[in-house]
């Protein structure tokens, strides 16, 4: 679960693979975003409006939650997305989990060099 920065919203997740935004004062679904295959691990609100999304299907999804379209996918993770991160200036971060060993792994230099992606 994540809050929206005004209080007003929050997103939750979970093993289906779908995300529901609720209204905090009312108790209610305002909004359900579907696009993931798997079990959603992690969800950040960013920017104005949009959630970053998560997956046990190896991708991270950012969602316009007004409307819920996808405005990106990003593929590419050998493995599921066990953690999202975002800077101040709502750059994504992620993690990574070794299954072999269990433990997270910093980032590689190269890693590091990414361009992150700004909205």
């Amino acid at each position: 679960m994540h809050k929206d920065p005004k209080c007003r919203l929050l997103a939750s997740a979970g093993k289906d693979g779908n995300i529901h935004i609720w209204d905090t004062i009312q108790g209610t679904v305002v909004r359900s975003l579907s696009g993931h295959t798997a079990c959603v691990t992690s969800i950040r609100w960013g920017g104005e409006g949009l959630i970053y999304s998560g997956s046990q299907d190896r991708t991270v999804k950012v969602w316009r939650v007004s409307d819920g379209i996808i405005c990106r996918n990003l593929v590419g993770h050998a493995h599921w997305v066990n953690t999202l991160a975002l800077n101040t200036d709502y750059a994504l971060r992620t993690s990574c989990f070794d299954p072999k060993t269990g433990c997270k792994r910093p980032a590689t230099e190269e890693e590091v060099a990414v361009s992150p992606i700004l909205f």
